[in-house]
C-alpha cells in the first residue's frame, strides 16, 4: 500500500499524491510578501495565483533576508500543491541561502523528495527539522516515517510514525498511516 503525500499549512491540509509534506513560517513584510503568505497558508487564492504573487514579491528589491526565504518557501509550497515538485524544490533551495537553520523549511524539502522518491534525501532534510527543533516535529516524523518506509526500514518507519501520532494525538493523518501498520510478535 502506498502511503498518501500530505502538505500541511498553519490553517490547512493538503493531499498531494505519495508520501509527506508541509511549511509555515512566514514572516509578513511587504504587502506583496503578505499576500503570498495569506494565498499559502490560507488558501484565499488558488495555488497557480498564489504561486503567481509570489514570484511578484521575490521581484522586489525590498525583502529582507527572512522575508526573501519566506516568500520561497511559500511560493515552494503553491508550487507542490500543483505537483510541480522539481520547481519546489529548487525554491526550497533557494531559502536556505537566507534562512538555512530555518527548520520548517527542512520539512517542505523532505516533504517534496519524498514525493519525489528520493528517500535518502528526505531522511537528511527531515533529520536537520528535528535537529533545528521545528515547532511541527510531528510533520517531520511522519515524513520521516514516510521516507523510511520508502527504503523499506519498516521498523523505523513504524517508530517515526509512531513518534508523530505521540506528538500530536489528534491528528488525523498520523493516526491513519499509523493504523495502516500491523505488528507482529515471533
Amino acid at each position: 500500500m502506498r502511503p498518501t503525500l500530505f502538505a500541511i499549512g498553519l490553517a490547512c491540509s493538503l493531499m498531494i499524491t505519495a508520501p509527506a509534506a508541509t511549511a509555515q513560517n512566514i514572516v509578513m513584510g511587504t504587502d506583496l510578501a503578505a499576500k503570498c503568505y495569506q494565498s499559502v497558508e490560507l488558501e484565499t487564492n488558488s495555488a497557480k495565483r498564489a504561486e503567481k504573487i509570489c514570484t511578484q514579491a521575490l521581484k522586489m528589491a525590498a525583502l529582507t533576508p527572512r522575508n526573501k526565504a519566506a516568500v520561497h518557501i511559500n511560493r515552494g509550497i503553491a508550487r507542490m500543491r500543483q505537483n510541480k515538485a522539481e520547481l519546489a524544490l529548487e525554491d526550497f533551495v533557494e531559502a536556505k541561502r537566507f534562512r538555512p537553520n530555518e527548520p520548517d523549511l527542512y520539512i517542505n524539502e523532505g516533504a517534496v523528495l519524498v514525493h519525489m522518491g528520493r528517500f535518502e534525501d528526505a531522511l537528511t532534510s527531515l533529520t536537520k527539522a528535528v535537529e533545528y527543533e521545528s515547532d511541527n516535529l510531528h510533520i517531520a516524523y511522519l515524513n520521516l516515517g514516510l521516507a523510511r518506509e520508502g527504503l523499506g526500514d519498516y521498523a523505523g518507519a513504524y517508530f517515526d510514525i509512531a513518534r508523530a501520532k505521540e506528538l500530536a494525538p489528534d491528528w488525523v493523518v498520523a493516526q491513519k498511516e499509523f493504523a495502516r501498520f500491523r505488528v507482529f510478535s515471533e
